[in-house]
């Protein structure tokens, strides 16, 4: 669609706000005297309500439960979903202990300090972490898999 009309961007820009329905009054009746003076603008014109009424009726069909049933019990979906999970809890875990030793570095590097408690500080540390990065998994699984959350009150 290439208007060859000097300011062809307004006159662009116009039609769009008329199909969209953001044109005033007084913006439509500008549109409709250039829609009236030239039949190519009247022919691209009523082109994009074509092609906006189609796209508005346009729905897409959702696939057959039974297509979806196979998809996820094929093994390679599985596997994929499992070591894609594995792989974010991993990166996760680490990010996160790295960001607390960055935190905590003075404390477990301190040459006073008992290394069992150092041990112990990075035990509680790292189960923490990996517990959080559960349980976020756990609430993101539960979330994606609620049974009611189609129903309407």
């Amino acid at each position: 669609m290439n208007m060859h009309k000097p300011g062809n961007e307004d006159l662009q820009r116009l039609m769009m706000a008329v199909l969209d329905g953001e044109a005033t009054p007084a913006q439509e009746d500008e549109l409709n005297r250039h829609l009236n003076a030239d039949a190519q603008l009247r022919r691209e014109f009523d082109e994009l309500k074509s092609i906006k009424h189609t796209t508005m009726k346009t729905r897409l069909t959702e696939p057959d439960s039974t297509l979806w049933t196979s998809y996820w019990m094929n093994t390679y979906t599985r596997i994929e979903r499992g070591l894609g999970w594995i792989l974010f809890s991993a990166g996760a875990i680490l990010l996160i202990m790295f960001g607390a030793w960055e935190l905590t570095k003075e404390w477990l590097t301190d040459p006073g300090l008992p290394v069992w408690v150092k041990t112990a500080g990075i035990l509680l540390g790292a189960g923490t972490i990996i517990l959080l990065v559960s349980v976020i998994r756990e609430k993101l699984f539960l979330h994606k898999n609620e049974r009611y959350k189609d129903i309407q009150r």
